[in-house]
């Protein structure tokens, strides 16, 4: 005769569903820390800052790869991850992203290479270019590496136009030295002050100690 498996129960709270219900299978003991884990775990919340900046790096990044112009291979090395992306940008755009600019503190990804393509293409005011296809001209190949969709591009400036701008700045393998200053929206207002690298840090590792 087979006799009945009974539950163990070692986790407090599988003691508690252990009074509350004699009868409980192990399979069900089992799974109760994994609910509360799942239930007591802290979601994140958006999309911050550095991680705009972030994706604001590769995808300028792909665009010096894009004209064969990729440099900087070895600059930063032994900075922090963080450190060494401020760095970057720095090469590609002087003060662009120092701490407290408006590109710093307003990272919209769409809305930066939108004002960059309308200084490649000499024009004063980005806000009369449409951002909506910004998100085209960037795709995701097969091999999971980021490509520039050249038609898409085209909406907005001309290769030449934009490889002429990037060939200039530090950060090509043309070694330039005029960094490309991409000035804050005509429409731009400061809105509200948003974190910095060393505060997201901090809260990051009281997430995790949480």
């Amino acid at each position: 005769m087979r006799t009945k498996m009974k539950a163990k129960a070692s986790h407090p709270l599988k003691k508690t569903l252990v009074a509350i219900n004699p009868k409980a299978s192990p399979v069900e003991v089992k799974a109760v820390p994994v609910i509360e884990k799942k239930s007591t775990k802290k979601k994140r919340k958006g999309t911050k800052a550095a991680d705009k900046r972030r994706n604001i790096w590769a995808r300028s990044k792909t665009l010096l790869k894009h004209f064969n112009m990729s440099g900087m291979r070895n600059e930063g090395n032994g900075k922090p991850y963080r450190e060494k992306i401020g760095h970057h940008l720095a090469l590609f755009y002087g003060k662009t992203f120092k701490e407290g600019s408006y590109w710093y503190t307003h990272p919209n990804e769409n809305e930066f290479f939108r004002a960059l393509f309308a200084k490649a293409a000499g024009k004063e005011n980005a806000d009369d270019v449409d951002a909506a296809g910004i998100d085209n001209i960037f795709f995701k190949k097969e091999n999971r590496q980021m490509g520039i969709d050249a038609k898409a591009l085209g909406r907005y400036c001309s290769e030449r136009q934009l490889k002429a701008l990037f060939a200039a700045c530090p950060a090509s393998s043309e070694e330039g030295n005029v960094c490309i200053e991409v000035p804050a929206p005509a429409s731009a207002s400061p809105g509200a002050p948003v974190k910095s690298d060393k505060e997201n840090e901090e809260e990051e590792e009281e997430e995790e100690e949480e």
